[in-house]
């Protein structure tokens, strides 16, 4: 067997830079404040999925997505309702 030799140039172990793309430019999020009762009842609805009341989560989530017209309370009522099988409720 022969000898492994290593190249005298170092530079021919490092592969050329690659140029990476521009990363996206980023979209503002828009936020605005809840209403003061809103915000209750958004809360409440945590405090009841996180005691396993799921089905009066739901309801005050269903409720405060139609009233505030929010995508991120929308959201959140959709992934649970679709966790709890309830399709007919969005």
């Amino acid at each position: 067997m022969g000898a492994v030799t290593a190249p005298n140039n170092a530079a021919e172990l490092v592969e050329p830079e690659q140029t990476l793309p521009e990363p996206p430019a980023k979209v503002p999020v828009l936020v605005r404040p809840f209403p003061e009762d809103a915000l209750y009842q958004l809360l409440l609805a945590e405090i009841s999925g996180y005691r396993g009341a799921y089905d009066d989560a739901l309801a005050i989530y269903r409720e405060q997505a139609i009233r505030l017209q929010d995508p991120g309370v929308a959201a959140r009522a959709a992934r649970l309702a679709r966790y709890l099988k309830k399709n007919d409720v969005l």
